[in-house]
């Protein structure tokens, strides 16, 4: 059965003269200058929450992925990035097979809350992967959009409150259908039909000619997706409970579902009211040594 793993010298400055003060003004405006640009986060920035690695084996294919979690501030969205990190080399008969691609993924976050697929797209190819066809013709580049909506077969999202999806997890977006996602989606229960694995992530190993059978003749996303989820309605998160699904079959086989380690809680945006005290606190003590500098 396959198995499933997981941081000279002092110098002294003279005493700050009365012609000096000038200087001081200009020093203490700079640091709440400072506070107050870290208390608004940057304009399109991506501030990480958290980042989950999951490893594991199918038969002698070694499986690796990770997921990033992130919060877009202006678009106010849950940002994920998913990569099939696997460097498995495959050739001559060692085939690549459907269980060695990622075709789902499963988490849970707490304040509990329901998503919606966020905008411009809610799955897109991750930035230097592409979407691969048989003989690793360029199909889809970076940036383009496999929602379910406008590629068949693409990535849908679910929400389940009773944490019901995948290995009790709440939230979860998949390319399969696994009686999860509704209907219409590649194979499984509630699918399609058809190839069950359209638009699942393979690793860098993969040249589009070494899988087997339909494997060589579908779009395979190589090797990451960018999932983004809105709105995000609180500003500090805990995710947990990652889960990495390959193939079309949910079940808790470990090479099939394999648990991502890391994780905790994670701030996705700074506290201004926290942010200001303690930049104003700076500015205090800033104050109070140039007082007894200027008594000394």
């Amino acid at each position: 059965m396959p198995t499933a793993s997981q941081h000279g010298s002092a110098i002294l400055a003279p005493p700050v003269r009365r012609s000096q003060w000038p200087h001081v003004a200009a020093v203490v405006l700079a640091m709440t200058a400072v506070v107050l640009a870290t208390a608004m986060p940057a304009s399109a920035a991506l501030v990480t929450i958290d980042t989950f690695t999951g490893t594991g084996s199918n038969g002698s294919h070694s499986l690796s992925a990770k997921a990033v979690f992130q919060w877009d501030n202006v678009a106010n969205q849950l940002v994920i990035t998913v990569t099939n990190t696997s460097t498995q080399a495959f050739a001559g008969s060692d085939q690549m097979t459907p269980t060695d691609v990622l075709t789902a993924f499963f988490f849970d976050i707490e304040p509990d809350q329901q998503f919606s697929e966020g905008s411009p797209y809610f799955a897109q190819v991750g930035a230097d992967s592409t979407v691969v066809l048989g003989t690793n013709d360029s199909y889809l580049p970076a940036g383009s959009n496999i929602s379910f909506s406008a590629q068949p077969g693409g990535w849908k999202y679910a929400y389940d409150p009773d944490g019901l999806i995948g290995a009790g997890d709440n939230q979860g977006f998949g390319t399969v259908g696994f009686g999860v996602f509704g209907s219409g989606l590649n194979g499984g229960p509630n699918g399609g039909g058809g190839t069950a694995h359209n638009f699942g992530m393979v690793g860098s190993g993969y040249d589009g000619t070494n899988g087997n059978g339909q494997l060589n003749s579908s779009p395979l996303v190589q090797s990451s997706i960018v999932f983004r989820l809105t709105p995000l309605r609180t500003d500090a998160v805990e995710i947990f409970n990652v889960r990495f699904q390959y193939g079309s079959t949910l079940t808790m086989d470990p090479s099939i579902i394999i648990p991502g380690g890391g994780g905790g809680q994670g701030n996705p945006v700074p506290e201004p009211a926290s942010l200001a005290l303690a930049g104003f606190a700076g500015i205090g003590l800033a104050l109070g040594a140039f007082r007894r500098r200027r008594r000394a």
